[in-house]
């Protein structure tokens, strides 16, 4: 195995530690850095893309607990049409809509 197979496995492993540790926006940096080093692994990109989406749902989560329901509506529709059949998101969604409309 040569450096650079090495130095992407060691940022798979980073983003794998961000990951179970719920810090999806460093988790998908570590594995777009991998991504780098091997363009064609469909399991990185995967991960990235997931990472992705967790850390917008994250961070419409904490819009929402903040009182911030106009934007973390709109968070929660973009993460949807990229993930539309995550029942995850389609709850925040609902939720967020739910209190869009109390508080108009």
């Amino acid at each position: 195995m040569d450096f650079v197979s090495c130095s992407s496995f060691s940022y798979e492993r980073e983003g794998d530690e961000y990951m179970r540790s719920a810090k999806f926006v460093e988790a998908e940096k570590a594995y777009r850095a991998a991504e780098v080093q091997r363009p064609n692994d469909k399991d990185l990109s995967k991960k990235a893309f997931d990472c992705a989406i967790a850390a917008r749902l994250q961070e419409g989560q904490r819009l929402h607990f903040a009182g911030e329901l106009v934007k973390a509506n709109n968070v929660f529709r973009e993460v949807a049409a990229q993930e539309p059949d995550n029942p995850t998101i389609q709850e925040w969604l609902k939720k967020s809509q739910r209190a869009t409309s109390r508080g108009s």
